[in-house]
């Protein structure tokens, strides 16, 4: 299945905000918000359960080095796409 980059954006946006119990209007969680310094400030727990989410939703690998390109739900996304296409 075809995803675009605003379709996994948006599902990664939801999740993140679930998952995670964010006290954040989704509204005001844009998709280049960073997830660590001076964003939402969250830790690297966070981000492996983000990308266990990811990993479960779309049936793909998130490897460690991976994980450290990861800094918004934007990059998350695009290394979504690249690893489904």
């Amino acid at each position: 299945m075809k995803y675009s980059q605003e379709d996994i954006c948006a599902k990664l946006k939801k999740e993140i905000i679930e998952k995670l119990k964010l006290d954040i209007d989704a509204e005001r969680l844009t998709y280049d918000q960073e997830f660590f310094d001076g964003g939402l400030e969250l830790d690297s727990l966070d981000i492996i359960e983000i990308t266990s989410t990811a990993e479960d939703m779309f049936g793909i690998t998130i490897t460690s080095d991976d994980e450290k390109s990861i800094k918004c739900i934007r990059d998350l996304a695009n290394l979504i796409i690249t690893k489904i296409n």
